[in-house]
């Protein structure tokens, strides 16, 4: 074991301790932040050796990817769920390691764009905080690393690990041969890029046809401006220092007469920005980028070296800073202990109308059924906001007794965060209002955090 390979352990074991942060920091009742790895632990528990289930809040048919079938056949438990996303994040930087080392870049590059990957923003966000999309970005990242190796053996193992990613969606499938097909062009092994291309789809499209119609629309969700930063929100995100550095980054391979290459590479970067799911895919390549304009900062000659001492530190107090910002906020996130403790108050056989965004908390804690929850294609969540407008806005009891029994409804769960904007602004704002003066409504459990109501048509009071 050389020297470089032990720095890239010490790296991957360093990440992986980062990674975990958040989890060991919150509270044990609910160790994970934001809704996306409770949908997962969902899936992965309905995982039967399906690819295609049929969701029971829903109704609508939902793909089960890579992640879904490995935590369920090893329990379908959040333990397990936190491994398998550090695996994946591990996958990752093994992945980008093996890519960047048959690039031009040297070596002391290649080991800091490891690094910055690792120590990054958005690997806390994809890997941290375990979910499908983490865990595709570092299983793609892998198969990239094994494609580019002059191995036949190793090339088309990478294939086949591109097309366990694919299998589980549209999505993924084409961010994944998109940005792989790019990277091994650039490296003209033009056979192995279509290979990287066709084989994928080829699979993908056996399985994920009848819904590529309803889910492929989505594969785009347009970020709105600043929607890509960390700092502001994005999960995952991409930190300002490192946006600054990778537009460096791009300068500098332009200047450096690589034209062809910084003409990709822009490309590659304006496509990250299209949605939140090219920008997980994007992730590893804004560190490579920001790498190379750290490593010209660093080896260019400075007239006044007090210039080059502040740069430096500009450039690792940004990145500290936008790493501290996701930590703090994965930290911070929702759901609480508060949260969980009210939707403990909810029983399998409750029928629950809430915020969609809410949904799989209420699955997680609770198993009752959600008639809305946030997935689906756009056409259909257009649908269901319109239908949850009509009703959170409104004093109408009848339209409110039309809506409720239609969907089936007898409990409603309000949070103090719809109160406080999530939904409403006022107190007694709409169907608020209703809640609090309509006999049809019975307050269950309040807490402070959470409301639960239950409703009875008038018919049956």
């Amino acid at each position: 074991m050389n020297k470089f390979t032990r720095f890239l352990l010490v790296v991957i074991v360093a990440s992986m301790a980062l990674w975990s942060v958040p989890a060991l920091v919150r509270d044990s009742s609910a160790p994970l932040p934001w809704t996306a790895s409770y949908d997962d632990l969902h899936l992965s528990r309905a995982w039967h050796g399906t690819l295609v289930v049929q969701d029971a809040q829903s109704g609508q048919p939902r793909l089960l990817g890579l992640l879904h079938g490995v935590v369920g056949t090893l329990g379908g438990t959040v333990l397990v769920l936190r491994i398998v996303g550090l695996l994946g994040g591990i996958a990752a930087c093994v992945g980008l390691w093996l890519v960047l080392r048959k690039s031009t870049l040297p070596l002391r590059t290649c080991l800091l764009a490891v690094v910055l990957f690792g120590a990054s923003g958005a690997a806390i966000t994809l890997f941290g905080v375990p979910s499908s999309s983490g865990f595709a970005v570092g299983v793609a990242m892998l198969a990239l690393g094994l494609v580019v190796q002059e191995s036949f053996v190793s090339s088309i193992a990478g294939v086949v690990l591109g097309s366990a990613v694919a299998i589980g969606g549209p999505v993924p499938a084409l961010h994944m041969a998109l940005m792989g097909t790019a990277a091994l062009v650039l490296q003209r092994r033009y056979r192995w890029a279509l290979a990287f291309l066709l084989v994928p789809f080829g699979a993908g499209l056996l399985v994920w046809w009848p819904l590529v119609t309803r889910v492929l629309p989505d594969a785009w969700w347009s970020l709105p401006v600043f929607g890509a930063l960390a700092e502001f929100g994005a999960r995952p995100g991409i930190g300002v220092m490192e946006w600054l550095l990778g537009v460096i980054g791009a300068g500098v391979l332009w200047t450096r007469s690589h034209k062809r290459l910084a003409l990709i590479v822009a490309a590659l970067v304006v496509y990250t920005s299209t949605s939140v799911h090219a920008l997980a895919f994007g992730a590893p390549l804004w560190s490579v980028l920001a790498a190379i304009a750290i490593m010209h900062l660093y080896e260019r000659e400075w007239r006044y070296p007090e210039l080059k001492t502040l740069a430096m530190f500009a450039v690792g107090c940004g990145v500290l800073l936008s790493l501290l910002t996701v930590i703090t906020t994965s930290i911070a996130a929702p759901p609480r202990a508060a949260l969980v403790e009210g939707l403990g108050m909810l029983t399998p056989d409750d029928v629950v109308l809430t915020q969609p965004s809410i949904a799989d908390w209420v699955v997680a804690w609770s198993s009752a059924r959600v008639v809305y929850d946030d997935h689906g294609s756009s056409q259909e969540r257009r649908a269901r906001d319109q239908t949850l407008a009509s009703l959170w806005y409104g004093r109408d009891v009848r339209n409110a007794t039309i809506v409720l029994d239609a969907l089936g409804v007898d409990t409603i769960l309000v949070t103090r965060a719809m109160r406080q904007g999530g939904v409403w602004t006022r107190d007694e704002e709409g169907f608020l209002f209703l809640l609090e003066n309509s006999e049809m409504f019975k307050k269950r459990f309040s807490n402070g955090e959470v409301e639960v109501w239950n409703y009875t048509p008038r018919s049956n009071t």
